[in-house]
């Protein structure tokens, strides 16, 4: 008997490295086929939406620092300063939007 078969923490072990035994036969090769697929594609989604998630907030955050960069090109006395506060109220709401819709893409 190897090694690892005594002892079961090192035959844990091996198993996560090498991944287990196949059966001959096993009549739930086919099934276990689509499962392992299925959660490969769980973990990618989930990836994906993590991802996803985290841009939407930093759009989310970016209406500070857009107000700000736009102040210098349309200062309180500029006839066009009206743009800018427009440009806010749009950002707000998108931010809004966001946060509200984020909850539902977080599992």
């Amino acid at each position: 008997m190897p090694f690892f078969e005594k002892s079961k923490t090192l035959r844990k072990i091996k198993e996560k490295i090498r991944g287990v035994k196949r059966i001959k036969g096993d009549p739930l090769e086919g099934e276990r086929a689509m499962a392992s697929d299925f959660f490969e594609r769980c973990k990618i989604f989930n990836t994906t939406v993590d991802t996803l998630s985290r841009i939407m907030e930093q759009l989310a955050s970016a209406n500070n620092e857009l107000m700000e960069s736009a102040k210098s090109f349309f200062p309180d006395e500029n006839p066009y300063a009206p743009i800018r506060l427009t440009m806010s109220e749009a950002l707000d709401h998108l931010k809004t939007t966001i946060r509200g819709r984020g909850s539902n893409l977080e599992g």
